[in-house]
């Protein structure tokens, strides 16, 4: 597999899976993993998901979209002669990522469908730092999508419905032989059905109870090393667990992290609404107690969260002032005050938002956060005042500019908009391009709206899984957050 190399100190990885940025979890890991393995083996002809994340794009590389292109041919993912891979690279640090896939996918999950499928829950995660799950959420979409629209999936001449990872089936092999006789291959069908209907029903009776126990005895294991003696703690403990498991069967209290531990324990203790899905360094972070490895006090808790509020309302003054002066400084044309009440409004939504002022992590999300609010209230407030350039929208087909700009992805918006100024030439550029999207020039000159391409393909089927071969265009399509 091509993620089988060395590992960097910190640097998480799977079969599937280089997270550079270190910025998912194992429970993410271990999902991408099972993805490729089991679910994506439903699907026609195997497609196969990787996904890397970056904090920043290597030296070299000039844009995303060059370096995705690259990694798709370097590794080869997907089936021999399918062209059937999907690469999905987030670059935490430039706040952009991009889904590409082979060709063998173009019809099944076109530029309009990988779109579509980034909806704004998903958005928002990314906005907010939640790689996990954004990414989580993204690929589950992803395996469902294909799974409606697998008819779709090209399938190589040379290459039958019953071929998947094998580069290919030699004449004297099994298959082969039960090809030639079709008697055998019937009644193998239906002792095959016969023994998988059976299979399972004892799966179905089976396996959950005794996924149930292997996970109680993981709970009881674990809460055992804490050293606390709160029995009706233990209990709620397990309750947990077993409700977790009916909703989802592939809970695994293994892939808690330690500090998810000790906020579930604490949660339950002072019987706290609980959520595993927020996230723990960022929490950590803002100074939450839940996450202390100990159990503490409700007094403890609402000392917290009296501080928090406190901190949030001081934060407030910090981004109404940052963003009365960023707009002063980028020449904003409309309303300031309007501008800075809305853009306290909207990052006073994001988790970050709890942060210390005078964090790092808060000074950079604060300023990408000013940069997309400034963009976008520049944009509509050209289009309110500019009659001239609402009529060009709509003699490109824009018939609801401030619903098109609206739908415009938060990089996108930053670059048609320049010091408080809109450059209607590339924004008119844009629309001229949709268009006319019938012209393939446009996938690589201009990158909110497509994606590159490449020529030949060739690839060794021990680069990745069982290789991306043949040739053809790479054709790929990118979205930003």
């Amino acid at each position: 597999m091509g993620f089988q190399a060395v590992k960097a100190d910190g640097i998480h990885e799977s079969a599937w899976v280089k997270d550079n940025a270190q910025v998912l979890n194992q429970t993410t890991i271990n999902q991408i993993d099972h993805l490729n393995k089991t679910s994506l083996k439903k699907i026609k002809g195997h497609p196969q998901l990787a996904v890397i994340t970056l904090n920043g794009l290597p030296n070299g590389e000039s844009s995303i979209e060059d370096y995705v292109h690259d990694q798709m041919k370097k590794l080869g993912i997907g089936q021999k002669g399918w062209n059937n891979g999907m690469l999905l690279v987030i670059d935490t640090k430039d706040h952009v990522n991009r889904l590409e896939v082979g060709t063998g996918l173009e019809a099944a999950l076109p530029d309009g469908a990988k779109s579509s499928l980034v909806n704004e829950k998903i958005q928002q995660a990314f906005q907010q730092h939640d790689y996990n799950l954004g990414v989580s959420q993204l690929t589950n979409q992803v395996y469902q999508y294909l799974a409606v629209h697998q008819s779709e999936i090209s399938q190589p001449n040379n290459v039958n419905d019953s071929q998947s990872a094998t580069p290919g089936i030699e004449d004297n092999s099994a298959a082969a032989v039960l090809q030639r006789n079709k008697t055998s291959v019937a009644f193998i069908l239906f002792l095959a059905i016969c023994f998988g209907l059976v299979g399972f029903a004892v799966a179905k009776l089976v396996f959950p109870k005794l996924w149930n126990r292997d996970q109680h005895t993981l709970v009881q294991q674990r809460f055992a090393k804490t050293g606390i003696t709160d029995d009706q703690l233990l209990k709620s403990l397990n309750q947990f667990v077993t409700d977790e498991l009916q909703q989802n069967q592939s809970f695994n209290i293994r892939h808690l992290s330690n500090p998810e531990w000790w906020y579930l324990l604490n949660s339950l203790h002072l019987k706290q609404p609980i959520s595993l899905a927020q996230n723990p360094k960022l929490e950590m972070e803002k100074g939450n107690p839940l996450y202390q490895q100990q159990l503490i006090s409700s007094q403890t808790l609402v000392s917290y969260q009296t501080q928090l509020q406190q901190r949030k309302q001081a934060n407030l003054q910090v981004v109404a002032q940052a963003a009365q002066q960023y707009a002063v400084q980028h020449h904003f044309p409309g309303d300031v005050n309007q501008f800075v009440n809305d853009t306290v409004r909207q990052i006073a939504q994001l988790t970050w938002f709890g942060l210390p002022a005078t964090t790092a992590e808060f000074q950079t999300s604060l300023q990408n956060a000013l940069e997309i609010s400034l963009a976008d209230a520049t944009l509509h407030y050209q289009i309110d005042n500019d009659a001239s350039l609402r009529a060009k929208m709509k003699r490109a087909g824009i018939h609801n500019p401030d619903q098109y700009i609206n739908d415009l992805s938060d990089e996108q918006k930053k670059r048609f908009v320049t010091n408080g100024l809109v450059n209607t030439a590339l924004l008119l550029g844009a629309l001229s391009l949709l268009s006319h999207s019938n012209s393939d020039w446009h996938d690589d000159n201009f990158p909110p709206f497509g994606g590159g391409f490449g020529g030949d393909s060739g690839f060794d089927a021990s680069d990745f899984g069982s290789g991306f071969g043949g040739s053809g265009d790479d054709d790929g399509g990118g979205f930003n957050f």
